[in-house]
């Protein structure tokens, strides 16, 4: 079985990207906390489809040193086998900026491969140009994990417009989905939607009232469902 290894980033006193509100922008965005919200959507997407995952964090927790932390993340997906290391990031820049591209080591063929395949995928759900994949020589996890590996950077919170977006948990919904597609693809697992609840059935229509047969010399004068009026007749 395929072995998935995310890790949502940054976390416990890291942030990451912090947009707060000011003019016009009344959101205020820590990319650890979407990161993690788009992290256990994939998470369980991919479970869905049949991948075994293991997760790095499932709540607001990380090592205050932010190396040690990087450096856990890699040992442990090491350590589990994991076929491929996932990192779910938001990214922050100038204001201008928007749209998704995704990370991979700049010598690895697998992991530009599996860029690719997420990259694809996530391409139609932003509204903004691709970004594209992009190689990085200067990013611990991407080195030090012993099987391909990316980051996703799902967009910029630093963009009023995309931080409006990225808030939107349908959204965020889709761009796990997406980078669940991506990852079957690059496994080679058939990718399974998630299924949609069956709809409510409808009520069952009231059971009528049966009207009763007086005795001799009593006629009914009036009935409800909880009350029935006899008077006599003459």
């Amino acid at each position: 079985m395929a072995k998935v290894y995310t890790a949502a980033g940054h976390g416990g006193v890291d942030p990451g990207a912090v947009d707060g509100k000011g003019a016009g922008d009344a959101l205020y965005t820590e990319e650890e906390d979407i990161a993690l919200d788009v992290t256990l959507r994939l998470n369980a997407a991919l479970v869905r489809c049949g991948i075994s995952v293991k997760t790095r964090r499932t709540g607001d927790t990380a090592n205050p040193d932010k190396s040690k932390e990087l450096a856990a993340r890699a040992a442990e997906a090491n350590a589990w086998g994991a076929t491929i290391y996932v990192e779910p990031h938001f990214n922050s820049g100038a204001s201008t900026a928007r749209g998704i591209e995704t990370l991979y080591w700049h010598t690895s063929t697998k992991g530009k491969d599996l860029a690719q395949k997420v990259q694809t995928q996530l391409e139609t759900c932003s509204p903004w140009a691709d970004r594209g994949i992009k190689p990085r020589d200067n990013l611990y996890v991407l080195r030090a994990t012993a099987m391909p590996a990316i980051i996703p950077e799902y967009g910029f919170i630093s963009n009023t417009t995309e931080e409006q977006l990225v808030n939107d948990p349908a959204y965020r919904q889709r761009l796990a989905e997406a980078t669940a597609k991506g990852i079957c693809a690059y496994l080679k697992v058939p990718y399974k939607a998630p299924t949609a609840p069956a709809p409510a059935p409808a009520p069952a229509p009231p059971t009528p009232v049966p009207t009763p047969v007086p005795p001799a010399g009593w006629q009914v004068s009036s009935q409800n469902s909880n009350t029935i009026v006899l008077t006599k007749v003459g």
